[in-house]
């Protein structure tokens, strides 16, 4: 039988979503951004004496298996919080089944003395404020008015990520007929929207963990109860995905302080847009690798053959195998999908020759 939650410890608490742990298959590079993000996150929890922890949903990546790495590293995450009061609740993929929350993987945790999980939506009085918790799956009908509502919500005209909005949710009038005050998990971009009569605030995910997440600041939040003010915790220390073009790198003459703080510790997508040698670009990717990106891949933006550089020499090529000649180009460069930039690049080739 579950534990009910007696009270929040004070009226400072701490506010963070979707781990997804064990994302991108089981990495453990992965895994080490987050169980070095929990020892960040516990520090500057203590220096600012939180108490509390509410999570809002997706602790874990993968819903139907979870690996046994993955699930260490969510034991070892819960030791590191383990002096900490945590409350949280079911995200969809912390259950197995679409429609159910009984059968959910945060299930584990529920003997922890310091956890509670919240599998059904649940109401509680603390510091003078109504505060209802609601799990992915929660009919809004059925619980009562709130000073405050936290969920794992899916709410229409918010961003799914930097480049969807979603379009079929629940209505955003329905929740701010029971709250004023609505913080969600879910969507992993972080978005704040204040209406006339409220303000609903997606929390983001705690660390970037795709391209999706370009450009947008990840952390924590801390809410303060008294008077329901509530202050964003930038994370410094976990990987930013990065997006950086070759026409940017020219117009700012290559490898300027802005580039080395870009690509330095973070995971760098180069969008190569111009012309540019095969030595050239051979010397860039060193230059940049140099500056210690966690992980550097290329993405070629214009057709293969121009990126040949254009020269007034006429170089007879017709005992030039072209085909052999693209494949062991590009597998030379450090980059990822070569068997598909391999057979698209044949492909324009041969369209060439017609």
């Amino acid at each position: 039988m579950r534990k009910m939650i007696t009270k929040l410890n004070k009226p400072r608490v701490a506010i963070f979503s979707d781990l997804h742990l064990g994302v991108h298959s089981n990495s453990t590079d992965w895994h080490n951004y987050a169980i070095e993000w929990a020892n960040w996150f516990k520090d500057d929890c203590k220096r600012k004496n939180i108490k509390d922890l509410i999570f809002c949903g997706d602790w874990h990546h993968n819903r139907s298996e979870i690996s046994v790495n993955t699930l260490q590293v969510s034991a070892d995450i819960l030791d590191i919080l383990s002096n900490f009061n945590i409350i949280a609740i079911t995200g969809n993929h912390d259950m197995y089944y679409k429609h159910r929350t009984d059968v959910n993987s945060l299930s584990i945790f529920k003997k922890r003395k310091n956890v509670t999980i919240l599998n059904d939506p649940e109401t509680i009085e603390a510091f003078d404020r109504t505060i209802t918790f609601c799990p992915w799956n929660t009919n809004i009908k059925d619980i009562p008015k709130s000073d405050i509502l936290f969920g794992h919500f899916e709410i229409e005209t918010f961003k799914m990520n930097s480049y969807k909005v979603c379009e079929e949710g629940l209505k955003v009038k329905s929740l701010l007929n029971k709250s004023s005050l609505v913080i969600s998990g879910h969507f992993h971009t972080r978005h704040l929207k204040k209406f006339g009569k409220g303000t609903i605030l997606y929390v983001g995910n705690p660390f970037q963990m795709d391209f999706g997440d370009v450009g947008n600041t990840k952390g924590y939040y801390v809410l303060n109860l008294d008077d329901l003010e509530y202050e964003f915790i930038p994370n410094n220390i976990s990987p930013n995905y990065i997006k950086i073009s070759l026409s940017q790198l020219v117009r700012e003459g290559n490898i300027t302080p802005r580039v080395i703080h870009l690509v330095t510790n973070n995971i760098v997508k180069l969008k190569v847009d111009m012309n540019i040698s095969q030595d050239d670009m051979d010397i860039l990717l060193k230059k940049l690798s140099l500056l210690k990106p966690e992980s550097l891949t290329v993405d070629y933006d214009i057709n293969f053959n121009r990126l040949i550089d254009n020269t007034d020499d006429k170089e007879d090529l017709s005992g030039i195998d072209i085909p052999q000649a693209i494949e062991e180009f590009v597998n030379l460069l450090e980059i990822k999908n070569k068997k598909e930039i391999i057979n698209y690049t044949l492909g324009l080739y041969e369209k060439s020759k017609l």
